[in-house]
């Protein structure tokens, strides 16, 4: 398999620290945000709100975004599987992904960096997950056909993206194991071969 990085005009280069006018604006976002109490409860302090905002800075996403999909996971942040896929497509000229099947027991996608790629394609099954001690957890008995996606998306999306996802991973699998920060979403469903199903920021 070869995969071609090919680099993405339009990016602006960040400053390696934020300028002093930034960073106080940051730090005014952060008691804000944990006043309005409409972020994570593991954001409870002005310094951990920032380790997400400058995260989601370097990510070239906003605040509010940056507190819904990233968690801080032994001291490294962990991005979402949507978040994941949403930066692949931001930061990709011409990224293509498709859903080819997704069950109970597996999930298979595949993406390619634009119509002269190669496709690049990953299964995640019902069986990784046992070995991977998962099954276990609530949010997998409730909702193993979403899981299995977002598993499988992370895992296509560090193999073929790294310079969109930063190389990062999802906090699930940097042994988060409480499912509180879990959010299953049933309002915007996914439709995969013909079926309706809830979709799930991990």
């Amino acid at each position: 398999m070869s995969v071609e990085l090919v680099h993405q005009p339009g990016r602006k280069p960040l400053s390696t620290i934020p300028a002093a006018d930034e960073w106080a604006t940051m730090s005014q976002i952060a008691d804000v945000l944990i006043k309005g109490g409409l972020i994570p409860s593991a954001l409870d302090t002005p310094a951990k709100v920032i380790t997400v905002l400058l995260t989601g800075r370097e990510l070239g996403i906003g605040a509010m975004e940056a507190c819904r999909s990233i968690h801080v996971v032994q001291g490294k942040p962990s991005l979402s599987a949507e978040l994941m896929l949403a930066l692949s497509y931001k930061n990709i000229a011409n990224f293509e992904f498709a859903v080819e099947q997704s069950t109970d027991t597996l999930c298979k996608v595949k993406a390619r960096r634009g119509e002269k790629q190669e496709w690049v394609s990953i299964t995640f099954t019902k069986q990784d997950a046992e070995r991977a001690g998962l099954l276990g957890k609530g949010v997998w008995k409730q909702y193993p056909q979403a899981m299995l996606r977002a598993r499988a998306i992370s895992a296509l999306c560090r193999v073929l993206c790294p310079d969109a996802i930063r190389g990062t991973y999802t906090s699930e699998e940097m042994g988060r194991d409480d499912a509180s920060e879990v959010t299953i979403n049933p309002v915007n469903p996914v439709t995969v071969n013909g079926t309706e199903e809830e979709s799930v920021n991990e």
